[in-house]
């Protein structure tokens, strides 16, 4: 079983968050998505962009990460495949040697 400490998964997951919002990997049809949010926003006066809101909403999603405890580190992996191995069959969460939370996969 590979050892992952739950914080650096949860680091590796808002990393991986920010590469695909920021980092060129938005798409046409991403920004045909925001656009109902872009329209209220207009509606209601405050006249945000697409960035704004992209900005905002990662902000929102980095805090729910945040506030994952190690029982959601299935979900986790199953929302960011990419911060985990490839093929897994097992993960159990339990304390590592220095005291920390630890999600072991395999």
């Amino acid at each position: 079983m590979k050892k992952y400490k739950w914080e650096r998964l949860k680091a590796l997951a808002i990393r991986n968050l920010q590469y695909r919002l920021h980092g060129g990997c938005f798409t046409d049809a991403h920004y045909h998505a925001l656009f109902p949010a872009v329209i209220a926003s207009i509606e209601e006066g405050t006249h945000k962009s697409v960035f704004d809101i992209i900005d905002e909403w990662t902000a929102k999603a980095i805090a729910i990460i945040d506030a994952w405890d190690i029982r959601k580190a299935r979900k986790l992996l199953e929302a960011f495949p990419a911060i985990g191995p490839k093929n897994y069959t097992t993960i159990e969460c339990d304390y590592d040697e220095d005291g920390d939370w630890a999600v072991y996969i395999s």
